[in-house]
């Protein structure tokens, strides 16, 4: 009889044990992909970040350039570089936005999901 009952109990652990080791490869695994799923976001956003950046430089230096071809030489000469300054610190900008979503993607996962839920809160209580 304690023979069959230490079988038993023998079974029963290793029954706990199998389906403990599952849930913890399964949690694991999870964990995993949650990982890779922030750092996949993070990656996108870097790259969203550096294009809006770009773009925005280069449309406020071709605005620039633009309106000081109607300008004196002077006043041309000014805008140009203007233009310049507005396009390199768009230009750095982007870089710091990219270096600081690199060095913290999970915190940057975050301010955006908040930022995106602001901006749904407001779009939705205006229409309502």
């Amino acid at each position: 009889m304690d023979d069959q009952m230490t079988k038993t109990a023998d079974r029963m652990a290793d029954t706990a044990r199998r389906s403990f080791d599952e849930t913890t490869g399964d949690i694991g695994k999870a964990a995993g992909q949650m990982r890779d799923q922030a750092q996949r976001t993070a990656g996108d956003m870097i790259d969203q970040a550096r294009t809006m950046a770009r773009d925005f430089g280069e449309q406020a230096r071709s605005v620039a350039n633009s309106a000081a071809e109607a300008l004196p030489p002077q006043a041309r000469e000014q805008a140009k570089a203007a233009g310049d300054m507005i396009y390199r610190q768009g230009a750095w900008a982007g870089d710091y936005v990219v270096r600081q979503v690199n060095e913290n993607p999970m915190t940057a996962v975050l301010i955006a999901a908040a930022m995106g839920y602001m901006l749904a809160y407001m779009v939705h209580s205006r229409s309502a």
